[in-house]
Order: C-alpha cells, then sequence, then structure tokens
C-alpha cells in the first residue's frame, strides 16, 4: 500500500488513506493481541492529515504496552505532541553518535522489556 506519491513536478504528497485505513488496522491489531511491545518504525510528516491513524498512535502510547518507535527529526503538530509526552525518551541518532548512543539505546530497551 502506498504512503504517497511522485507529483510531475517532482513532489511527494502523501497518501493519508493508507495510514487511515491500514496503519489504522495494524495499529487496531496490537492493541487487541496485547503484544509484549510495539514497534513503529518511522512516524514522520507523512501523517499530518491522517487523524484516525494519530488517534490511534495515541492510543498505543496510552496503553500499558511499551511502544519503541522511530520519530523523524521534522517538526509537526502530531510529531511534536508525541515529543513533548513525558513519558517519551528521545535519542537523536547520527552517522558520528550512533556507535555511543547505542549503549543508552540498549540500556533504555532492557528497562522497558523487564
Amino acid at each position: 500500500h502506498y504512503i504517497g506519491e511522485r507529483t510531475n513536478d517532482g513532489k511527494t504528497v502523501a497518501i493519508p488513506e493508507t495510514f487511515d485505513v491500514y496503519g489504522v488496522k495494524i495499529l487496531e491489531h496490537c492493541l487487541k493481541s496485547s503484544p509484549s511491545i510495539i514497534l513503529m518504525d518511522e512516524l514522520g510528516i507523512f501523517e499530518n492529515q491522517a487523524l484516525l491513524f494519530q488517534d490511534m498512535v495515541y492510543q498505543c502510547l496510552n496503553s500499558d504496552i511499551p511502544v519503541i518507535g522511530v520519530i523523524k527529526a521534522k517538526s509537526s503538530p502530531f510529531l511534536n505532541k508525541i515529543k513533548l509526552r513525558p513519558d517519551v525518551t528521545l535519542f537523536h541518532i547520527t552517522k558520528d553518535n550512533r556507535d555511543r548512543e547505542y549503549e543508552n539505546i540498549l540500556s533504555a530497551f532492557h528497562q522497558i522489556i523487564k
């Protein structure tokens, strides 16, 4: 299922319906099946207009199931709301720091899965 498409002028535009239909279905399944962890790879600006999907992401974050995810280093109301949550820990990973941050991330992951 396509999440975006390239226009004639070379820009990429999001297809919010993909998130609101298939993304919601996946996250609903996650909440109903109660896994030990939910992995979300990568929340970004393509989801800006996918309000049903955003609501499901918030439901996952508000659940008792730990969520580990990747969030785009961009600014949008959706992403910023997640980044500002007191229960969210952010790691800014670059080529230069990824080896050093590995231990921090591993330690945080072990705290989550205890």
